[in-house]
């Protein structure tokens, strides 16, 4: 059992003899990454959410999509997560769609 408010959801593959088997999976979270103007972004202002359960998952994916210019260093100008997202960040981006989801 989560002790920190974690979601989970059920997975139910096939096994061979055809019975299904529940396996928990923790559910994937919106992580947000916005851009500034730096010449180097992949996008020049606005964002892209990362769907990932943790933060280190995400920044893997959002690293792998887009190789940091500076080793260490994201190639962005900030990340949120999704409650942070959601308590104001998201009042500066007010129609305004992201620019991709990464998976």
């Amino acid at each position: 059992m989560s002790t920190n408010n974690e979601k989970f959801c059920a997975v139910y593959p096939q096994s061979n003899a055809g019975e299904q088997e529940v396996i928990m999976e923790r559910a994937k979270k919106n992580w947000y990454y916005t851009f500034g103007t730096a010449s180097y972004s992949p996008y020049k202002g606005g964002y892209l959410i990362v769907r990932a359960v943790t933060l280190k998952d995400a920044n893997g994916l959002f690293e792998k999509k887009y190789p940091c210019m500076v080793d260490g260093v994201l190639n962005c100008a900030f990340y949120y997560s999704q409650e942070a997202w959601e308590r104001g960040v998201s009042n500066y981006f007010v129609g305004v769609g992201p620019h991709e989801v990464i998976e």
